[in-house]
């Protein structure tokens, strides 16, 4: 039990540094696509913490917080793998393939905007890394549900929200 324990933890601390990697750049690049799951947060909170913290804290107070949603987030979500569980739960297929979808019609709906804004090698890199990301995570639910293994399900969790953390919807288009 403690080991899961430690697996998750871990797991979501990689997450962190993940989420810190998806915004770490001045403006979005390919390895720093400023994935809306992570700079939405980060928007929200700014301005209340702007009124109640001293300009010193403001920036890692505000880095520390937005970059731990995914991670407390995964750790909430995977607490089947506590237990030993080794099939994926049919939520985290429902949920992933929602989000999938939703990106999806994102990518699509961001075509043009992507090619004025971010120009061709940009916005076809992201989109090619989305695509990675979507068959890797179709390829280990297919590998879990033919021999479920609690590692299976880790890795799936783990990779699922490394993408939706990273670049599941990135900024296309013009900033602001």
């Amino acid at each position: 039990m403690k080991k899961k324990i430690i697996y998750n933890l871990l797991g979501a601390i990689a997450l962190g540094f993940v989420s810190y990697s998806t915004m770490c750049a001045r403006v979005p690049t390919i390895y720093s696509p400023f994935s809306f799951a992570v700079v939405l947060p980060a928007f929200y909170i700014h301005d209340y913490l702007k009124l109640i913290l001293p300009p010193f804290l403001f920036l890692p107070t505000v880095t520390v917080l937005t970059c731990s949603v995914i991670p407390l987030f995964f750790m909430a979500w995977s607490r089947g793998l506590y237990s030993g569980i080794g099939k994926i739960p049919r939520r985290s297929v429902v949920f992933f393939s929602i989000i999938i979808v939703l990106s999806l019609i994102y990518l699509i709906g961001s075509w043009k905007d992507s090619l004025k804004y971010s120009g061709q090698f940009h916005t076809l890199a992201i989109y090619g890394i989305n695509l990675v990301f979507w068959a890797t995570m179709v390829y280990l639910y297919l590998l879990n549900r033919k021999r479920p293994s609690v590692k299976l399900s880790f890795v799936f969790h783990w990779f699922s929200f490394a993408w939706l953390a990273w670049v599941a919807f990135p900024w296309l288009g013009e900033l602001l």
